[in-house]
């Protein structure tokens, strides 16, 4: 397959191209163009991949022959030390044999010279201990590579110094003990046996001290032929063998032990500076920062020296258009942020750069009533032209005015707690559409709502004639509050709330300015140090939307914002439901990015508002949580909840979720990413506080090390 070339692949026939594809589990679908591009795309690909083969034997092939070649030359470096280490260990051995068959004239020096190899070996001991310490020594003391290694060097002469100055000892002491048996033996032939009887021998101690005293001559007489700079023990040795004050035993042990002691505190000496600097090394802040446990919140420490709202200044607060006080207007606090007020909340309008025209912008009035007969209407203003998905099927321009509850969904026609038409002739209740009048309606048309909260009936005008007959209201809508709402899609209007000239007013019907038993809807906090934002954490079907209703209904003076992918993609279902109709019931990456990039948008425009938010979504990367939390850094509480499950009780959860409510499901990839990159943020630099729903904080950590 790799073999043919783009010429031989265009000259193909369509059933060879769908044979040669088909070979290959690609794609057959599409016309002979779309065909060759498919297949030489799989082609290239291909060539692609033996080419990374290729590279990666290659490079196996070098590895093995660079790690061949390190292994002969430690095997010959090992020879030859173990070469040079021989002599030096047979030599030892018979210095150590001829000092064993001396007798006791000389045992307290043989004894001395035990001492000093004794003690060599103890200083060869610290000195592979303070090589040990070298070597386990991390990065940090690098830089005193070079130190350490003039160090062993040091330490090295100074063993050879010390081996050295014990065998001429050893050698001078033998010489001494042949001579002494020569003289023995020759005074022994010249004397006769009864004077030897009767002279009186002298004491033991006084013959080792005439013995020792010569020994010392001998050793002073000759220099060692390599003496030691640092200290010169030879000198010192020879001083005290000069200095008379001193009897001669004192000069024999003075000389060896200073010379082995002072040799064993130059290589502490040197140990203790190695030690010293590896520990100066350790405490720089580089080390101390790298050694600070993590904070117990968190999991993977997210890595920023300071918190990000203290390097990125807040924006300014968007505070609405100035609005009196008791007047019915938009409502800047309950509408969408994307939905643009104006005229002192009389004139709303839907952004139409980066693909907000395709989403549904609604927004609900400040004021709402649940008694008597209450009015108010619309007129639409003109269209806005903008790009949309008009080739699926999807109306660019749409209109929708209605009423909904104050805890109801913004957007109109979606469920049962709001009662709606559009300008295509269709009411919709229960969330459900229906034909309910022929005329369509357009620019500069009015519609007037009547609500008969008496009736529990509803009835829509359009430019002063009825439409249709009375709708009567749900029982879920019957007995509270209904606010005006309307819904557009560039379709810009300006809202009517009391009489004046020109302006229809239905029979027995009061404009809800004018209206007595007005309802205020939520009201606003002062600012945005006196909202809160909640970040979700979790994986899909762990349970994070069930989690957020619950917080919405148990909290509805709070007025939840909901964030998220999914609320964007119901904004633009139409459009969604169209795309699944042309990608086999999926609608495809590309409309999740763009609801992504839409998300963005709106994370701006809601930093800039005192609201109260949610971020519902999966959040499982440090790098996502860092940035949408960075929006929210003008005195928001920001808070995260994290719902981490088991795997057993997370595949549980997401078989129990309805097929109606479930997403379409992540790539495995994807999936396995997210899981090995979870982690909590970091308090308090990010959040505030981290709520731990599946198990204890230490259950939790645990269970994301396993993922």
């Amino acid at each position: 397959m790799s073999d043919l070339t783009e010429a031989d692949v265009k000259k193909m026939k369509v059933a060879e191209l769908k044979s040669a594809l088909a070979a290959n589990d690609l794609s057959t679908a599409g016309n002979k163009p779309a065909l060759v591009a498919r297949l030489l795309e799989y082609i290239e690909s291909v060539a692609v991949k033996e080419e990374e083969e290729e590279e990666e034997e290659e490079a196996a092939e070098e590895m093995e022959a660079t790690e061949a070649t390190e292994t002969e030359a430690d095997g010959d470096a090992e020879d030859e030390t173990a070469k040079t280490e021989e002599p030096a260990n047979e030599e030892v051995t018979e210095s150590n044999d001829v000092v064993a068959e001396s007798n006791d004239v000389v045992a307290e020096p043989s004894d001395d010279v035990a001492e000093s190899n004794d003690v060599v070996a103890e200083s060869s001991d610290v000195v592979a201990e303070s090589n040990d310490v070298v070597a386990e020594s991390n990065d940090v003391v690098a830089e005193v590579k070079d130190e350490v290694v003039e160090s062993s060097d040091v330490v090295a002469e100074t063993n050879d110094n010390v081996v050295a100055e014990s065998s001429d000892v050893v050698a001078e002491s033998m010489d001494v003990k042949q001579e002494e048996e020569t003289d023995n033996v020759m005074g022994a032939e010249e004397e006769d046996a009864p004077e030897e009887e009767e002279e009186e021998p002298a004491p033991p101690q006084q013959q080792e001290e005439e013995e020792e005293e010569k020994m010392e001559t001998e050793v002073v007489k000759e220099e060692p032929s390599t003496p030691l700079s640092k200290p010169d023990c030879t000198k010192e040795a020879k001083s005290d063998v000069n200095d008379k004050s001193e009897g001669p035993e004192h000069h024999t042990h003075l000389s060896c032990e200073e010379f082995t002691e002072q040799s064993l505190e130059k290589l502490e000496k040197i140990a203790e500076e190695l030690t010293e600097a590896i520990s100066k090394r350790n405490k720089t802040p580089e080390a101390e920062k790298a050694k600070v446990e993590s904070p117990k919140t968190t999991y993977n420490v997210v890595s920023h020296k300071t918190p990000y709202r203290e390097t990125k200044p807040p924006p300014p607060e968007d505070k609405g258009p100035e609005i009196e006080e008791g007047k019915v207007a938009l409502d800047f606090y309950n509408s969408d942020v994307f939905l643009k007020i104006e005229d002192k909340g009389m004139t709303g309008s839907n952004r139409v750069e980066s693909g907000f025209n395709q989403l549904w912008t609604c927004g609900r009035t400040t004021h709402g009533t649940s008694a008597g007969k209450v009015c108010f209407g619309a007129t639409i203003r003109e269209k806005l032209e903008c790009r949309s998905y008009e080739s699926f099927g999807v109306e660019k321009h749409q209109f929708r005015i209605g009423v909904t509850t104050l805890k109801g969904n913004l957007l109109l026609g979606a469920d049962e707690t709001s009662v709606c038409i559009d300008n295509f002739g269709k009411k919709y209740i229960d969330g459900k559409a229906e034909d309910y009048f022929d005329t369509k309606l357009k620019e500069k048309d009015t519609i007037t709502v009547a609500i008969d909260f008496d009736e529990n009936a509803i009835s829509f005008y359009h430019n002063g004639e009825v439409l249709g007959d009375a709708i009567d209201l749900p029982k879920c809508l019957q007995n509270v509050a209904l606010f005006p709402t309307v819904g557009i899609r560039n379709m810009p209007f300006s809202l009517i709330t009391s009489p004046g000239e020109d302006i229809f007013t239905p029979e027995t019907f009061t404009y809800i300015q004018d209206h007595e038993d007005k309802v205020k809807g939520y009201k606003a906090p002062a600012s945005r140090e006196d909202c809160e934002v909640i970040m979700m954490i979790g994986f899909s079907s762990a349970g994070k939307t069930t989690y957020v209703k619950k917080v919405v209904e148990e909290n509805p003076e709070k007025n939840y914002y909901l964030l998220g992918t999914s609320y964007i993609l119901k904004r633009m279902s139409d459009a969604v439901e169209a795309r699944k109709k042309t990608k086999n019931g999926r609608m495809g990456f590309g409309m999740i990015n763009h609801a992504e990039n839409l998300l963005r948008i709106v994370f701006d425009l809601a930093g800039r508002r005192a609201r109260n938010y949610i971020i519902d979504q999966h959040n499982c990367q440090s790098a996502a949580q860092r940035r949408k939390l960075s929006y929210f850094t003008g005195g928001y509480d920001r808070r995260a909840v994290a719902i981490i499950p088991s795997e057993e009780v997370l595949k549980e959860r997401a078989e129990g979720i309805p097929e109606a409510e479930r997403h379409e499901e992540l790539p495995k990839d994807l999936q396995n990413e997210m899981k090995a990159y979870l982690t909590v943020p970091v308090t308090p630099d990010q959040v505030s506080s981290v709520e731990f729903l599946d198990g204890t904080e230490e259950e939790t950590h645990t269970r994301i090390r396993t993922y």
